[in-house]
């Protein structure tokens, strides 16, 4: 009977020690917060720089902290590492990791920090960053609104002087492009008859975009317009 009690004595301050262990290592309270990111959007397949502000509470000495992306979906399942810093941690402590994001195109993608020692593994909360895909633009030289097909570069974001299409005909001049009224004025005259064709190009032989005026009734003959002036000759 002495025995069963001295072992059961045993069971019970092992058990002690183990949740003695445990809540120990809950009250350490070791913490590793983001507080900024940037930036946050990013040009798909383009190596861009990325800053990770941290604030860690808990550590003591020197210690490592491992900046990790997550999958296009989110999962940290097998994450990428793109940054590392190390410092002293005392009480709470601040650092930068600085690393490249060089990804596809995506909106869900998550960054952590982790700290990993044996079995200890503590994880910040997760920022979420987007990597957007590239567009082609197109320079716009009259700037008119739209470019110019044979002039283009490929980013992210719009650069200065270029625009999402490739609709203009001429983008030396300003007053043609796709929304260009054409009237017809077959006896040059400076009249036209019809309702005009809206289109960037030139219909064709005879069409003017400018200086015209509407009501010719007979735009195969020059002198007979309404500007013209009228003749005292018997007809």
């Amino acid at each position: 009977m002495k025995t069963k009690n001295l072992n059961s004595k045993k069971i019970i301050k092992s058990c002690f020690v183990i949740a003695f262990l445990f809540l120990s290592s809950i009250s350490l309270g070791q913490e590793i917060e983001i507080t900024s990111v940037s930036p946050t959007t990013f040009c798909a397949n383009e190596l861009t720089d990325i800053q990770i502000n941290i604030e860690v509470s808990g550590f003591s000495g020197n210690k490592t902290y491992t900046a990790q992306l997550s999958d296009v979906s989110g999962s940290f399942s097998n994450p990428s590492i793109f940054g590392t810093v190390s410092f002293n941690t005392n009480t709470t402590s601040t650092g930068t990791i600085i690393g490249d994001i060089d990804q596809s195109a995506g909106s869900d993608y998550l960054v952590r920090v982790v700290h990993s020692q044996g079995q200890t593994f503590i994880e910040s909360g997760s920022f979420e960053i987007e990597v957007n895909p590239s567009t082609v633009w197109y320079f716009d030289d009259d700037n008119d609104g739209y470019g110019d097909p044979n002039d283009s570069v490929q980013a992210c974001s719009q650069p200065t002087g270029y625009v999402d299409n490739d609709f203009d005909c001429d983008d030396t001049n300003a007053d043609i492009n796709p929304d260009t009224v054409w009237y017809l004025d077959a006896d040059d005259d400076g009249y036209y008859t019809g309702t005009g064709e809206t289109q960037c190009a030139s219909p064709g032989a005879g069409f003017v975009y400018e200086n015209v005026l509407p009501g010719d009734c007979n735009d195969n003959d020059a002198a007979i317009n309404p500007g013209a002036s009228e003749i005292c000759d018997g007809i």
